[in-house]
């Protein structure tokens, strides 16, 4: 990967079938039916998010908490996570924090009385568990330094293939906004979010370079996926091959063909009930005591 410049891949990761290449570049899927919906929510790391100390220029005064700036340029009002539920404490009545992680991060959550829906959905949920969450990113005033919490608008458990499919699909959308911010330090023209976002986090091809490490360190804790499984072998035909490769008219012990057998996983009994077909359909015989021959 090249986080200060250039076009940066993330190639060698095995896709499930929520996920699929192109052009050498991993991409997800949303996945049909899961219940998740994501659309018009923003998708980020937490490390990023811990990162996040301003709020976008000239926005709010419309009821709705001002969307906050982050370090690659996002200006973000919604925010979609997937991680794993670490913690939860409270009560559904009063308050409710909760702990979720990404392989950058905490994400820190607190759903009060106004989110009642997401309390009670947490407090139905036993950690460790990975969860999908939709939210607001709220920026507090703290003493040493600006903190952003998540206030949950919704929340359900899901499966570890989800959660890797997000990591893959933030991490795309993270170096996209990287990639904008280099573009912006060459001196070529860039929306006034990442202009912005250069301005306020003075931000040079170093900081560029400890986010790309970041996206980086997040997909490589991905767990591959399983190889696809493969057909179990035909008794029949793996008999048949066995003592063909041997040559036409060759006579091959019963130890043999077992062994051969036992190569491709089949038990003794497997290979014993395939020479028993064979024979009986005329396509094999046996010329003398434990040894076999093809007709």
């Amino acid at each position: 990967m090249r986080p200060e410049g250039g076009q940066c891949h993330f190639k060698g990761y095995r896709c499930d079938p929520r996920l699929f290449y192109h052009h050498g570049v991993c991409k997800c899927r949303a996945v049909q039916g899961s219940g998740i919906v994501s659309g018009g929510h923003d998708r980020l790391f937490a490390g990023e998010l811990h990162r996040t100390r301003y709020r976008c220029a000239g926005d709010g005064g419309s009821g709705q908490a001002p969307a906050v700036l982050t370090p690659t340029g996002l200006c973000c009002r919604r925010l979609f996570l997937v991680g794993a539920l670490l913690e939860v404490e409270g009560s559904p009545s009063e308050m409710m924090l909760a702990r979720v992680a990404d392989p950058t991060g905490t994400f820190t959550l607190k759903a009060g009385r106004s989110e009642s829906g997401a309390a009670a959905a947490l407090a139905a949920i036993n950690p460790p568990a990975f969860v999908a969450v939709t939210g607001t990113p709220l920026l507090l005033a703290r003493a040493r330094a600006p903190q952003c919490q998540v206030v949950p608008g919704g929340i359900r458990t899901v499966t570890r293939e989800i959660r890797d499919a997000w990591v893959i699909r933030t991490a795309m959308a993270t170096v996209e906004r990287l990639e904008m911010l280099a573009t912006a330090l060459s001196g070529s023209d860039a929306p006034e979010t990442v202009t912005a976002a250069l301005r306020e986090y003075r931000l040079g091809r170093p900081d560029l370079a400890e986010l790309g490490l970041m996206v980086q360190g997040a997909l490589e804790g991905i767990r591959p996926a399983p190889p696809p499984p493969t057909a179990a072998p035909d008794p029949v035909e793996t008999v048949r091959e066995t003592i063909a490769a041997r040559g036409p008219k060759a006579q091959v012990a019963l130890e043999e063909i077992l062994a051969g057998g036992a190569a491709r996983g089949l038990d003794r009994d497997a290979v014993l009930a395939a020479l028993a077909a064979l024979m009986e359909e005329g396509d094999c015989h046996m010329p003398r005591k434990g040894f076999y021959r093809l007709v």
